[in-house]
């Protein structure tokens, strides 16, 4: 009983912790772990998604500050974004078209806008609901 409990009720916290730490992948781990770095550009390209809640979210974020010399003033608006936001679909693997085109900001229908949290809070929620059914499943075989 206790393991179909923790599936239903133990969603929101692992939601919220997902979220947290996905934040603090792309606002500061994406640019000094490589890891990190690879696992958020595998999820951005099979999920087609970018950034956790929206592609705006890589402007804050010291890989992009980083790309304009650590200046918030050089950044000036402009959002630059992994090559792993590319939307394949429209531009193939030809990331470097894809980046000029995007031009920072100037033109997001090149590149994936919807940010990748939503996606894979969709897969939380399915997984502690599945610990949820396997653990009312035990307590009636019980």
């Amino acid at each position: 009983i206790g393991t179909a409990i923790y599936g239903y009720s133990g969603t929101p916290a692992l939601e919220g912790m997902a979220k947290k730490h996905m934040n603090q992948d792309v606002q500061t781990k994406y640019n000094i772990n490589a890891n990190v770095k690879k696992a958020m550009n595998n999820l951005q390209k099979t999920r087609k998604c970018c950034g956790v809640t929206s592609y705006k979210d890589w402007a804050t974020s010291t890989w992009a500050l980083a790309k304009f010399n650590n200046s918030a003033a050089e950044m000036n608006g402009r959002i630059p974004v992994p090559e792993s936001c590319c939307n394949t679909t429209i531009v193939g693997q030809d990331f470097a078209r894809c980046q000029k085109l995007y031009n920072n900001g100037q033109n997001v229908s090149y590149i994936y806008i919807d940010g990748c949290y939503p996606r894979y809070r969709e897969d939380i929620v399915s997984y502690m609901y599945s610990i949820g059914a396997v653990g009312i499943s035990m307590t009636l075989l019980q």
